[in-house]
């Protein structure tokens, strides 16, 4: 088990010519404890060989560092309240009270709270930790469907429920992703059946490389 997770994650590194490059390639395995925790553990080892990952700038959650440029996932759904801002990128701002009048007339008025929404990121997105900023991890995500970027600002605390290494990823979780290449690890597993290796065998365009 050992020499395959090394050999599936020395495969799929050798695609990736930046970290950014793991958006296009995929590494799933069929079990998690046993599979995609262990290659999620050897791909930062390779990120962390190659200089891609900033182990002076992390944080502590539980018993997992983050570090800066961290390939991670999200392991629930996350809203999150954030400024309107206009097409310019300035924060809009609620009217607030009454301050008086101008030389015409007209009514001026305080600037009162910053309008805000709650932008809500879906289970199993993938990002990257982009800052750490006084123990927050600020993490951009990869595109959505609707081609937005989000990004969100985690303390610890909440870091601990929905944030997780994303270098791998579930049979599952891989299930309608099609990407350049995926290195899929097979293990011995009752789970590992028909339906499942046919989602392995179709996420990729150009390359399949089955360990």
């Amino acid at each position: 088990m050992e020499t395959g997770i090394t050999q599936a994650v020395a495969q799929w590194g050798s695609r990736l010519a930046s970290p950014q490059a793991a958006r296009d390639h995929l590494l799933p395995c069929n079990l998690r404890a046993k599979g995609v925790d262990l290659l999620n553990l050897e791909a930062r080892k390779l990120w962390t060989e190659r200089g891609w990952l900033d182990h002076t700038n992390a944080v502590q959650v539980g018993d997992k560092e983050f570090a800066l440029g961290e390939r991670v996932s999200l392991c629930s759904i996350h809203k999150e309240k954030v400024s309107r801002t206009d097409a310019a990128g300035n924060v809009l701002y609620r009217r607030g009270q009454a301050q008086g009048r101008d030389a015409d007339g007209k009514l001026v008025y305080a600037r009162g709270e910053p309008r805000t929404m709650t932008v809500t990121t879906p289970n199993r997105t993938h990002g990257f930790v982009t800052a750490v900023e006084k123990g927050v991890l600020v993490v951009s995500t990869d595109p959505l469907p609707s081609g937005e970027i989000h990004t969100l600002r985690l303390n610890p605390q909440q870091a601990k429920k929905i944030l997780d290494y994303g270098y791998s990823a579930t049979t599952s979780v891989s299930q309608g992703k099609t990407k350049q290449s995926s290195v899929p690890l097979w293990t011995p597993s009752r789970i590992t059946d028909i339906h499942s290796a046919y989602v392995d065998v179709s996420r990729n365009t150009e390359v399949l490389e089955i360990v």
